[in-house]
């Protein structure tokens, strides 16, 4: 998934991305174990979405937080 793409998601539906990339992650490991997997790389990648979503969630969590420091002060 393309990052601009992603970044344009609000938390809700990038934690809903999360869940259906771990939950692809999870049969790609399935398939993998009863050698199902055509491509192997395609764990990768989805790891890497993953990574890519979490990073995402917590960067909006990080300027939430600071947006509601400043509206403290």
């Amino acid at each position: 998934m393309k990052l601009d793409v992603m970044r344009k998601k609000n938390s809700a539906d990038l934690a809903k991305e999360s869940q259906k990339l771990r939950n692809k992650l999870a049969g790609l490991r399935k398939d993998l174990l009863v050698n199902d997997v055509k491509e192997n790389s395609q764990i990768r990648k989805v790891r890497k979405d993953i990574a890519r979503v979490e990073t995402l969630m917590r960067e909006s969590g990080t300027k939430e937080t600071n947006e509601m420091k400043e509206e403290k002060s």
